[in-house]
């Protein structure tokens, strides 16, 4: 049997604008949320650059990060939260139909994946070669798997594959999570890097 992606079934249109981002600012864990202002940042490079509306996506437990998304971001006007507001069919189908998707390693991602629409996962290198980067024996000309935005190495790299805690051997680190920051290799990751990644699946 080969590993394919998953599949998300085609789900009716819930917003209307035809071009427009989806950014995933929130996670499970706040040691995988790279830092929301860099999030802003790219909000308004795609509405700048590409002229695409904002929409948020995430769970309810992270409404927090849309104050924190739209108190940064230079284009207020053109970010739309559904942060917390959605069922999962209404979620499904805002990743489903966006021009593509910018997430932490969240659930956001993983739809985006499933529904083959173009994405960037800010991701770290703790689980590295267990969730990212995604590997499948084949892959459909229909399907394309997410870009990731992730460092090459560190040393303390896999941390959570010998302890399951984030941080695991990397002492700094370990008190940048124990005080709410996101782990080091995800803060060493740079608003110019994504960039990159983007104009990999933006050519418009």
């Amino acid at each position: 049997v080969c590993a394919h992606l998953p599949k998300l079934l085609p789900q009716p249109k819930y917003v209307k604008t035809d071009r427009y981002c989806v950014i995933c600012p929130g996670s499970s864990a706040k040691a995988k949320c790279w830092p929301v202002e860099r999030f802003a940042q790219l909000g308004d490079y795609m509405v700048e650059k590409y002229g695409l509306e904002i929409h948020l996506c995430g769970g309810k437990e992270e409404i927090a990060y849309t104050e924190a998304f739209l108190r940064k971001i230079r284009h207020p006007e053109q970010a739309i939260s559904h942060i917390g507001r959605t069922n999962f069919t209404q979620w499904a189908s805002i990743i489903q139909h966006a021009s593509f998707v910018l997430s932490n390693d969240s659930a956001t991602l993983h739809i985006a994946a499933a529904a083959c629409v173009p994405s960037i996962c800010i991701s770290g290198l703790y689980d590295k070669g267990l969730f990212f980067p995604y590997v499948v024996d084949e892959l459909l000309e229909t399907e394309r798997l997410p870009e990731i935005a992730m460092l090459d190495n560190l040393p303390c790299e896999r941390c959570r594959t010998r302890s399951y805690f984030f941080g695991t051997g990397n002492t700094k680190c370990q008190k940048r999570i124990k005080h709410g920051d996101c782990a080091e290799c995800i803060d060493a990751i740079t608003v110019d890097q994504v960039k990159e990644k983007i104009a990999l699946i933006m050519p418009y």
